[in-house]
Order: structure tokens, then sequence, then C-alpha cells
């Protein structure tokens, strides 16, 4: 799953900032939660070239890019698609094609449980297909559920 950059940009106050790398960001403002660990770029920001300044939730991250006293933040591009069209944002925020990071998610069954492990696999390929679960995905700009069979590893 990829991690997206979400950065202010209006056409009256400030130009896009695509992400390219750690330097693409330098002079820039992060809004973050205080004390999160924010991979790939918590060095710069600890070494001054990057800025910091803190919010609680999400919510409050897009307000203070909205009233720019911050430049950029790094979280799911899911919660993003949610977010920002219920805020009214789709015209004040872009969102870079370039993430900042990438991770992916797994599901621990226990050694020997092939029956757990077949069992999910079904329940995900079921949700894939059912209508009403389609369309509580799309509502996080989701719009189809990518189906991965989960395999045991020793």
């Amino acid at each position: 799953m990829a991690v997206g950059i979400f950065f202010y940009s209006t056409k009256r106050r400030r130009a896009k900032i695509d992400y390219t790398g750690p330097e693409s960001l330098f002079g820039y403002t992060i809004v973050k939660v205080k004390g999160a660990v924010q991979v790939g770029l918590d060095t710069y920001i600890e070494q001054g070239y990057i800025r910091e300044v803190n919010s609680i939730n999400f919510e409050g991250h897009l307000n203070m890019l909205y009233h720019r006293r911050a430049d950029f933040v790094s979280t799911s591009l899911n919660i993003a698609k949610y977010m920002i069209p219920k805020l009214e944002l789709e015209n004040d925020l872009y969102i870079s094609m370039r993430p900042v990071d990438q991770y992916t998610r797994h599901i621990m069954v226990l050694n020997g449980r092939e029956d757990i492990l077949h069992f999910i696999n079904d329940v995900i390929k079921k949700m894939a297909q059912d209508p009403h679960w389609r369309d509580a995905m799309a509502k996080f700009g989701a719009a189809e559920l990518r189906v991965t069979d989960f395999e045991a590893e020793n």
C-alpha cells in the first residue's frame, strides 16, 4: 500500500510540490502528530532541513494545510481520498504522484492452521464481490479491492 504525500496548493497561494525525494521537501513544513515517526523524513526534520508543526488528528492536519500553517502531510492515500472531499478541499489540496514510503499488510495465523488461512482467503474473495463492501470502499477512493491469497510461511 502506498503512503501518499498531500501538499497544500491553490492557484492563488502556492504552487504544487511534487515529491521526488527528501530534498524536494527541504525548506517546507510538515504537519504530523507529535512523536509520530515519519519514515524517510525524520532525519531531515531533526537536522532542520524540514520544519515540523503538530496537530492531533488528520482533520487538523488538513485544516493546518488549508490555513497555510504547514506545507504538506504524509498519510495513507485512502484516508486522504475520504477526508479531502468530506471537508470540501478538493480544489485546495494536491496529491503528489510519488509516495514517500510504501508498506504492505500481513495477517498472522497460527502455524499449521490452514483452515483459518482458507477461511480468511474465502472471506476476502467474497468481500471483493460484495456490492455493499464495494460501495463502502468507494467512499475511501478504493474502487476495487486487490485480492491476494495469503500463503503459509515458515
